[in-house]
């Protein structure tokens, strides 16, 4: 097995270079880990979600419905929100709307099973980042993440 003489973190990429210093390596997630609160009542999706994000330099926590998801940003600080819209007890535009109020500047990725063409619209006039239709290539909100970085 070869010997590495340096593991560093540059322009948010891991970066492992070999002792004779002709081979580096550049893996394909950075080495910032981003904390991301997901709100999903699903808990089998959220471990699926989370199982991914996880091998990808992502700290995912979980928040089951909106009133638990805001309890959590109040305690702890996080670097984007995960929001599925179909929520008990307080639904995902009202947790965007709570999210805009509290914390503007705090990324809110929104995924959703509605496809409704105008939701698109809707979502970004209620202060949506981006959104997914379910389901989705985590890849794209890897991403959005690198992008935060």
């Amino acid at each position: 097995m070869d010997q590495f003489e340096t593991v560093s973190c540059r322009k948010n990429r891991l970066v492992v270079r070999k002792e004779d210093g002709k081979e580096t390596l550049d893996l394909s997630r950075g080495c910032k880990t981003h904390r991301v609160l997901i709100i999903e009542d699903d808990r089998a999706f959220f471990d699926a979600l989370a199982a991914r994000l996880v091998r990808a330099s992502v700290e995912p926590l979980w928040a089951k419905d909106g009133v638990e998801a805001l309890d959590a940003l109040r305690e702890a600080e996080f670097d984007a929100v995960l929001v599925d819209l179909g929520l008990p007890r307080m639904n995902g535009y009202h947790v965007l709307e709570a999210l805009r109020a509290e914390w503007p500047e705090l990324p809110a990725f929104v995924m959703t099973g509605n496809l409704d063409p105008e939701l698109h619209v809707k979502l970004r006039n209620w202060g949506a980042t981006a959104f997914f239709y379910k389901p989705f290539r985590v890849e794209e909100l890897l991403d959005l993440l690198d992008e935060l970085a």
